[in-house]
């Protein structure tokens, strides 16, 4: 009866998520970030119908000035860094395209919505808007597994509520559809037959190329992972190999050079990879990232209540994002909300095997 009961109020508090993520995605949405990737996204998908540089940029720039508020289009145009030389010099605008290309689930996604009517802007910013909400979805969905309707539904709300979680749904990029897939994949890690996870871990370095890295990590530790039942070591190979060959093959199938990720401000010398790093540190304090580290914190002692699952998921959310911050050192909060929610998900199920053993003792 109590089991029947606490279905019917997951189920309404299902429908009551529902329809707040809905609302919340539109509120959000309404007001997008215009930025300068937004305008080599643009470029990137212009470029699957038109090869003329000229006409690519030309296009760009004119659905930007009939888009976008006279200031916005002039903050885009003018002023700091590139974006003078962006509106002004086509060859070197197609030039920066190289950086972009290398996300070609999230621009394909793109270009799939711009065919079915939308403007480019807007196909770029509905990705970003279905990613929220099948974030959303997914992690009230998953803490629900260990936390009563009530306390998931509040938790769930008060989760995406948070500014960088929110912020995914206003954001021109493809993070949102990274952070759906990497949070996917963790689940899929948890619960899901390892071909699934094979699935979702390719999509998510689709989507982002840096992504190679959660796949070499999932399989480094599916490899020392005792288990002769799911063939764990054969998988954590196929893992490790995909992610390799995913990353040396997406630059050339989207039609880079060999020396695009040379072209990475912090690859050019030690002295500008040291000053990336003091930038970021200067940064730190402007991020959320200070959750994660509150949370890795709170959860250090209590590791020892963890069963392995979660003492595996900690270290691939360690080692992932250890291999990322020396590779591309940035704190920006967009890089790492997935891992923060899956954080969140384990203090859920410590709360919930430490209520259990409370309940047992009472009883």
């Amino acid at each position: 009866m109590k089991s029947h009961s606490k279905s019917s109020i997951f189920l309404i508090l299902s429908f009551l998520f529902l329809g707040f993520l809905f609302i919340w995605g539109k509120i959000i949405s309404s007001e997008p970030l215009y930025d300068m990737d937004m305008v080599a996204y643009m470029g990137v998908i212009t470029e699957m119908e038109e090869d003329n540089p000229q006409k690519i940029h030309r296009t760009v720039f004119d659905e930007m000035k009939k888009e976008l508020s006279d200031s916005m289009y002039l903050e885009l145009t003018t002023g700091v860094r590139y974006r003078t030389a962006y509106h002004d010099d086509a060859e070197l605008y197609y030039g920066h395209l190289s950086f972009y290309r290398v996300k070609p689930l999230y621009t394909r996604m793109a270009h799939l919505l711009n065919k079915s009517g939308l403007t480019l802007i807007q196909s770029l910013l509905w990705v970003s808007i279905l990613s929220f909400w099948g974030i959303g979805m997914l992690f009230y969905y998953w803490v629900g597994k260990h936390l009563s309707p009530l306390i998931a539904f509040g938790i769930s709300i008060l989760v995406m509520m948070l500014a960088p979680v929110a912020d995914l749904a206003r954001d021109i990029t493809p993070d949102a559809l990274s952070i759906f897939l990497v949070l996917s994949s963790m689940y899929a890690f948890c619960y899901l037959h390892r071909g699934w996870l094979f699935v979702i871990i390719m999509l998510a370095i689709l989507a982002r190329v840096d992504n190679f890295i959660l796949a070499s990590v999932i399989g480094f530790v599916l490899f020392f992972k005792k288990s002769e039942i799911n063939n764990e070591r054969g998988w954590g190979i196929g893992l490790i190999l995909m992610g390799g060959v995913l990353f040396l093959t997406i630059p050339h199938l989207v039609g880079n050079t060999t020396e695009w990720i040379g072209k990475f401000s912090h690859t050019f010398s030690i002295k500008q990879y040291i000053s990336e790093w003091i930038f970021s540190i200067n940064a730190f304090r402007y991020s959320h990232f200070h959750l994660l580290l509150v949370l890795g914190i709170i959860l250090f002692p209590l590791l020892r209540f963890l069963d392995a699952l979660h003492l595996r998921i900690l270290a691939i959310i360690f080692l992932t994002m250890s291999i990322r911050l020396v590779l591309f050192p940035s704190f920006q909060d967009r890089f790492f909300v997935g891992f923060e929610l899956v954080l969140i998900i384990v203090l859920a199920r410590l709360m919930e095997s430490n209520l259990s053993k409370i309940n047992y003792s009472n009883s």
